[in-house]
């Protein structure tokens, strides 16, 4: 195969793959566990990034979940991330979807075709390689993770220009080497990152040692400083990120024995090798057990690259083993071995690196099975061109064309509709609850665990199920409310803050279910009031004094109700009476003590005096990351915001800095003096901004490095020119 015939036809195979989410614009809508992370996380992730592109800024702070959640410092969104700058920025969203998906697997194709050209395995090995990589596995079984396919796209690029680095040790390709890498965290998937940097390290590190034992010193140090450098390029991700990481139930990383046994890929996983479906599949149900410790998942535990590159990789493996000549390939089996054993986790005899940084903040080892299957293919190749040298008759057109034309059919056959999709006018129209929600005063809603989600899932996965996940979309839960316009008490938990954990932990504590009925204790009501909560919705009637029912929405056996909560509080309130908190459990206990709506619990002050008061609040502002108000007060008092005490947030009063104190564990308050004041809230964390000035200085240097080498390069070809024909 020529060139331009093999990438026409990777071209066409992507295109093909995914025209039916133009015809009309849709998007995929794959369901998990209790929820889709599509639907749940990565849409409205997106959402909000296009939002922000449109207004001009950087989306820090979202209002509308969690009681406010620093989402850009998440880091799922992939803000920065060069493409979706692109895509997001110049197209529709119901277009910017599926052109992003087109765009993400060519960009994987095609950096997986000219890694195996830079390896010298000819046309048809790089048009198998490529196709193959795009629809392995672990790219097919997460295009719901928008982040995880973004940051996995680029191994092959990376790859090819870290073997450019080791053959030529200069600056340049250091520099790109980084800004390729920064891209991936970027893009949102630090785990990804991570774990390509250790096993991309084994590998220099193994193929240096082969080749050139005077420079593996040289190369270990450089290797280093390319990962270093790519983390400044980053660093106005990487900053807030770390920073949430702190304040979160992750700051001393995941609990060992949770981290290897919460999602383990078992031995018997790889036989999924041979046939994607050989242990069974999510699809239809077969594969959705709850018990993630004993049967682990489906989408994570997969590793399907093709029946014609598993062939081939057992070729190029014989001859690999025979020959012993190919550095290259060597330190390529060694690194694939490396990451079958880290990815088998608790199975696995390097199970202990999984206790030490930065391994232990990732849960879920069986994600190196992506670099698996990457490496798997770069030995297929290898098979590919040795086979042809030793039979020339492969090399005949027909034959290299109907291998390539099997090797697609091969994956669209179990891959082409494996992923149900849904229009995106359709899924982005509000559901029939929500049109029941007054959202004129930003009220916030809660939503209870719904077991009918679980029930048709690990039954009946996703086949023939459209229409119930579709009716699901009720319960406008962890950041489904965002795509309506609509505010939630929770928030899609990938980090949560150890105050937004404590908080639901005392409230899931109010909570008893005694057959379909569901009550919410005293203390529960107040938690739910004091955050500004309204509405409440649930799979099961809840009867509890205090709620009334407002509407009821139903699908064969399914249900859900609407309920109002009396008297909730407002996203404000003025307060001249206080109990002082220092404990979790003192929180526990005064919580359901007080009246809400005249008392708040307020940390780190005591001897507070306070007199009896009336006030105003009137609003001036609302931003995500900005608030103003006028208040009008008689008496010293305490001004609350139901929002987060995240680090970064500053007031003022009357534009003088005033100190913010955690309030009812998830708020801010502040002390207000008598009189008529003006009350600023900003979010402006130092992380971003010293991320931001990192992240500058990195690529300004990096930019001038290049260009200057680019202005050398054209200088001696001009030279060289006019030396040859003067």
């Amino acid at each position: 195969m020529g060139n331009i015939p093999a990438i026409l036809f990777i071209f066409i195979v992507n295109v093909v793959f995914f025209i039916r989410l133009f015809l009309p614009t849709s998007v995929f809508v794959t369901p998990d566990f209790g929820r889709s992370d599509a639907l749940h996380s990565n849409l409205p992730e997106k959402l909000i990034l296009q939002k922000s592109l449109k207004s001009l800024r950087v989306p820090l702070w979202e209002n509308n979940i969690g009681q406010g959640y620093p989402v850009f410092a998440q880091g799922i969104m992939g803000f920065f991330y060069l493409p979706n700058l692109v895509i997001f920025g110049l197209l529709p969203f119901n277009f910017a979807i599926p052109t992003m998906y087109v765009f993400t697997f060519l960009t994987s194709s095609f950096s997986m075709f000219y890694l195996i050209k830079k390896l010298r395995f000819g046309n048809l090995a790089a048009t198998i390689s490529g196709i193959s990589f795009a629809l392995c596995a672990s790219m097919i079984l997460h295009v719901q993770h928008f982040n995880f396919i973004q940051s996995a796209s680029l191994l092959p690029l990376l790859f090819l220009w870290l073997l450019n680095f080791l053959e030529k040790k200069n600056v340049t390709n250091a520099i790109i080497c980084s800004l390729i890498l920064s891209q991936i965290i970027l893009a949102g998937f630090v785990q990804i990152f991570t774990y390509t940097a250790v096993i991309f390290f084994l590998f220099a590190a193994f193929l240096t040692y082969l080749q050139d034992k005077q420079g593996f010193k040289k190369v270990i140090l450089s290797y280093i400083c390319i990962v270093l450098f790519s983390i400044m390029l980053s660093a106005i991700q990487i900053l807030p990120s770390y920073e949430l990481t702190k304040s979160s139930t992750r700051n001393s990383g995941v609990a060992g024995q949770n981290l290897l046994e919460a999602f383990p890929l078992f031995p018997r996983n790889y036989l999924t090798y041979l046939n994607p479906f050989i242990l069974g599949k999510a699809q239809d149900g077969s594969y959705n057990h709850t018990q993630w410790s004993k049967y682990g998942i489906f989408w994570e535990s997969t590793s399907y690259i093709g029946l014609i590159p598993l062939i081939f990789y057992f070729v190029g493996l014989y001859f690999l083993l025979l020959k012993r000549a190919n550095y290259v390939l060597l330190a390529v089996f060694t690194a694939s071995i490396i990451a079958i054993l880290l990815s088998l986790g608790k199975y696995s005899p390097l199970h202990i690196v999984f206790a030490f940084p930065p391994l232990n903040y990732f849960r879920v080892p069986a994600r190196f099975i992506l670099l698996v299957q990457f490496l798997t293919l770069i030995i297929a190749a290898y098979g590919i061109k040795s086979l042809q040298e030793k039979i020339p008759k492969i090399n005949i057109p027909i034959l290299q064309i109907t291998l390539v034309i099997f090797t697609a059919a091969n994956l669209f056959f179990y891959w082409a509709n494996y992923n149900p999709i849904g229009e995106t006018k359709k899924w982005l129209t509000p559901p029939e609850l929500a049109n029941s929600i007054d959202s004129s005063q930003k009220w916030r809603i809660f939503s209870f665990a719904s077991k009918q989600w679980n029930n048709v899932f690990t039954t009946k996965g996703w086949q023939n199920q459209d229409e119930n996940y579709y009716f699901f979309r009720n319960s406008l839960d962890q950041n489904l409310n965002l795509l309506y316009g609509i505010s939630q008490f929770s928030h899609f938990e990938t980090l949560p803050t150890r105050r937004y954990d404590l908080q639901n932990l005392l409230l899931r504590n109010s909570i008893t279910q005694k057959g379909e009925k569901i009550n919410i204790t005293k203390r529960g009501q107040n938690i739910l009031k004091q955050s500004n909560v309204r509405y409440l919705i649930s799979p099961n009637k809840i009867e509890s004094e205090g709620l009334s029912q407002v509407k009821s929405v139903s699908k064969d056996n399914f249900i859900f109700y609407l309920y109002e909560l009396e008297n909730p509080n407002s996203r404000t309130s003025l307060y001249y009476d206080y109990k002082s908190v220092k404990t979790t459990g003192q929180y526990a206990n005064l919580i359901e003590e007080i009246n809400p709506a005249q008392t708040v619990l307020l940390e780190n002050i005591e001897n507070l005096k306070l007199e009896n008061g009336k006030g105003s609040i009137s609003t001036i502002k609302i931003e995500e990351d900005y608030q103003s108000y006028k208040i009008t007060t008689d008496k010293q008092g305490i001004f609350v915001v139901s929002n987060s005490p995240y680090p970064g947030w500053e007031a003022t009063i009357d534009n003088k800095k005033t100190t913010i104190h955690p309030a009812n564990i998830n708020s801010q308050a502040i002390i207000v003096p008598q009189g008529e004041h003006k009350v600023e809230f900003e979010y402006k964390p130092k992380s971003f901004l010293a991320g931001l000035i990192i992240s500058c200085a990195s690529y300004i240097f990096a930019l001038i490095w290049l260009v200057k080498e680019r202005l050398k390069f054209l200088n001696r070809f001009i030279n060289t020119f006019l030396l040859t024909h003067l």
